[in-house]
């Protein structure tokens, strides 16, 4: 839609002033209608009759434009043109006041000072296309129940399309309702026809208007059958506002639409006469509107959020292994949002936290507890204190060579200790070996000195022993073959990664009259001989293990010193430390030695560190077994460890024996001898050998047994006898006699057993032998 109403602004600047007599012509030039006028400044009027126009005229003149028919000014345009047909202006009021224009070089004469006549022309364009001389055919249109519009420059005949006519009414709509001429907006009477003529477009198109609404009314009446709400419940947080909207079925009723609201608790939830809810406090309630009598409801929920949280006084520190509970405060405290927290701790090697808000301190440390509540969240900083209980040298002895040094490092117990770490160093005699700030000694002369570490109030000492006596040795490991020597306390070998020691090979440097010793035990060797000097000790591509050694000093100076040793064990880790031929490693367990460090101090000089549990040997627990020949029975299956052999009850004589040892610890054997039946005393049987006799039918009437070697030293043998008319006898031990002499009566059942020197004797060793 375009309102016409454009302003024409016509500029001219006239070169002379020139008394012109000028004519109307149309578009193509043939003269319309001839115009006086009047000279100079007066005013030279033009009227015009509707048709398009070309209007000559002269510089100098002023020009009014009069339309003549019709009277408005806003259908139509004016612009001035030159005799080139250039644009020098515009009015819509269809005045050309009198200005100058200034020609061009060529409409000057400088001889007589004339300057030449310029011809100008006043367009006329009927912005209406002719529309009021001219109207469009009549249309008909026809409705299927949308809104419709049409142009100016129609006529206009409405023709419902299944509908009834007599059930709408219709009218014209003016585009722009902030139009200031009303008289004809949503003003046209009503008409069941739907005609609209000529008449009533010159009306509208004097307004301005080119564009036009056909406006369509259903006049019928519609019952309003129910009311419902727009949602069936809403939820609010405190203070917040919604706009509730009512839906009416059917949506185009013609029932009265007023609505009456209220709320079932205005405490809980407020409503306006528009349906504007407003949350005022935490709760439930109904928001109510009723429409003639028609009434709904919708539930309403006052959420209170949550705004923030924080601890309630949070601790900042804790001891080691104490606990303690945090708690989280809520604001506000009546929040209806879930209050469920999410307790974590940023490093839960230092504490752990739980669900309900338990702290367990299990390390010295820092860490931050995080408390989670929705999308809230706070964090507070807690220390672990973990007080430093002891320190302690990673070695208390340390040999070193002249113009040597060695890292002495300090182990904190606990390690996660929290309070200062910062040592103090001294040495107790800097002239034979000094000490820096981050404990490295460094070793000047012979003799020795005390390091002292100290921090807080915990102080530890090492001995430093600075000769020019050096101990070397060299290991040959599985798959690596020979390693470089080391010497003084180095390790030689691996840690962590499971390979074997093969052999060693050891050296005393820097003192001719101290040597060396060693005897290695290999595998499925047992104990090789001793060998000195560097000589290897161990075997060499047999991939056999070595699991335990001993060395000793020799040589003139040997008593001037102590040589102490310990190994790395599988399974078993670091052992302490063994001296003077003691062995150190394992026994018994089939495990390999993996490291090994080695010290020479002098005489008296207290260990490197713990000498407990340097040699680890299998407990092996020795059998004695027997078997038994029976008179009309035979040989009998293999008893041991106080199993009877023999038989109990049925009259049967034992006619002879044999005796063995087993699984043997240590180095050793078992002897025994018989009294027999018209014999008397048999010499000594061994480890397996038969005393008494087969096939002769002769009874055995008494028995001694007896262990040998480094077995006897270690273990008793205790034995009984069952002998006839007697029963059980009592336990003899040690070749002592068992059973009867003298009596003929015949052995029928033994049990031989061994106990470990100090340990509890069988029950009873009372009446063992009966002579």
């Amino acid at each position: 839609m375009k309102n016409k109403k454009n302003a024409l602004l016509v500029l001219i600047t006239f070169v002379s002033m020139f008394v012109i007599s000028m004519t109307f012509t149309n578009f193509l030039g043939s003269t319309v209608e001839a115009i006086s006028f009047s000279v100079s400044t007066q005013q030279t009027n033009v009227s015009f009759s509707g048709d398009k126009k070309i209007a000559n005229f002269r510089n100098g003149e002023s020009v009014v434009i009069t339309l003549s028919n019709p009277s408005s000014f806003n259908d139509f345009q004016w612009v001035v043109l030159d005799q080139y047909g250039n644009q020098k202006g515009s009015s819509g009021e269809g005045k050309f006041e009198r200005v100058y224009i200034v020609s061009t070089l060529n409409d000057y004469n400088p001889t007589t000072g004339d300057r030449a006549t310029i011809n100008f022309s006043i367009k006329v364009t009927d912005s209406t296309g002719g529309l009021l001389t001219k109207p469009n055919e009549q249309k008909i249109l026809e409705y299927d129940g949308n809104s419709s519009s049409f142009n100016l420059t129609d006529k206009l005949t409405l023709k419902m399309v299944n509908f009834n006519e007599d059930a709408f009414e219709w009218y014209l709509e003016y585009p722009d309702p902030s139009f200031p001429q009303y008289e004809y907006w949503n003003k046209k009477t009503p008409t069941v026809s739907a005609n609209f003529d000529t008449d009533f477009l010159a009306e509208a198109y004097k307004l301005g208007f080119d564009d036009y609404n056909i406006i369509i009314k259903d006049v019928r009446k519609y019952p309003l059958v129910d009311i419902s709400f727009n949602k069936i419940e809403a939820n609010l947080n405190k203070g917040e506002s919604e706009t509730l909207q009512i839906l009416y079925n059917p949506v185009n009723t013609t029932d009265d639409k007023t609505i009456n609201w209220s709320s079932e608790d205005p405490a809980i939830a407020k409503v306006d006469s528009l349906g504007n809810v407003t949350a005022v406090e935490k709760g439930t309630t109904n928001i109510i509107a009723m429409v003639q009598d028609k009434l709904i409801k919708t539930k309403i929920t006052v959420n209170i959020p949550l705004a923030t949280i924080d601890l309630e006084e949070p601790i900042k520190t804790m001891n080691l292994n104490e606990k303690a509970v945090f708690k989280v405060n809520y604001d506000p405290l009546n929040t209806t949002e879930d209050k469920t927290i999410i307790w974590s701790s940023s490093n839960s090697s230092v504490v752990k936290i739980d669900s309900t808000g338990t702290v367990t301190a299990l390390k010295g440390g820092v860490t931050n507890i995080s408390a989670t509540v929705g999308t809230k969240t706070v964090s507070h900083e807690l220390k672990v204190l973990s007080p430093l209980l002891s320190i302690q040298f990673d070695k208390k002895n340390v040999v070193l060579q002249k113009n040597s040094s060695e890292q002495l490092k300090i182990v904190f117990n606990p390690l996660d200790t929290t309070d200062s770490k910062m040592i103090t160093w001294t040495s107790s005699n800097p002239a034979v070996a000094t000490v820096d700030s981050t404990g490295k000694i460094a070793g000047f002369q012979s003799g020795n000195a005390i390091i002292m570490a100290k921090t807080g109030d915990k102080k530890i000492e090492a001995f430093i022993t600075v000769s020019n006596t050096s101990i070397s040795y060299s290991t040959h490991v599985q798959s690596i073959g020979w390693l470089d020597p080391v010497a003084d306390g180095t390790s030689s070998g691996t840690v962590g990664k499971g390979k074997r020691m093969e052999a060693i090979k050891i050296d005393i440097k820097g003192n001719a009259d101290l040597g060396i010793q060693y005897s290695t035990h290999v595998q499925s060797y047992g104990w090789m001989n001793w060998v000195s000097d560097g000589t290897l000790s161990g075997t060499s591509g047999e991939a056999k293990r070595l699991e335990a050694i001993k060395l000793k000093l020799t040589g003139t100076d040997a008593d001037n010193y102590d040589i102490y040793y310990r190994v790395h064990a599988e399974k078993n880790g670091w052992l302490g430390w063994a001296k003077n031929g003691e062995e150190a490693g394992t026994e018994g367990f089939g495990r390999r030695l993996e490291a090994i460090e080695i010290v020479i101090v002098e005489k008296g000089a207290t260990a490197p560190e713990s000498t407990t549990d340097a040699f680890v040997k299998k407990e092996i627990t020795p059998t004695v077994s027997y078997t038994t020949h029976v008179q009309s029975i035979g040989w009998q299956v293999w008893v041991k460890d106080g199993t009877m052999a023999g038989t109990f009850g049925k009259a049967k004589r034992l006619e002879g024996i044999k005796i063995k040892l087993e699984n043997l610890p240590y180095a050793g054997g078992v002897q025994y001898k018989t009294h027999v039946q018209s014999y008397g005393w048999q010499g000594w049987s061994t480890n397996g050998a038969l005393s008494g006799t087969s096939g002769k039918a002769k009874r055995l009437e008494a028995i001694q047994i007896e262990l040998t070697g480094e077995m006897a030293e270690k273990y008793d043998v205790y034995y009984r006898v069952h002998a006839q008319s007697y029963g059980w006898l009592g336990w003899a031990k040690n070749g002592e006699s068992s059973g009867t002499e003298g009596k003929a009566k015949r052995l029928e059942g033994v049990e031989i057993k061994l106990v470990k020197k100090s340990e509890q004797a069988p029950v009873s060793t009372v009446k063992s032998f009966i002579k």
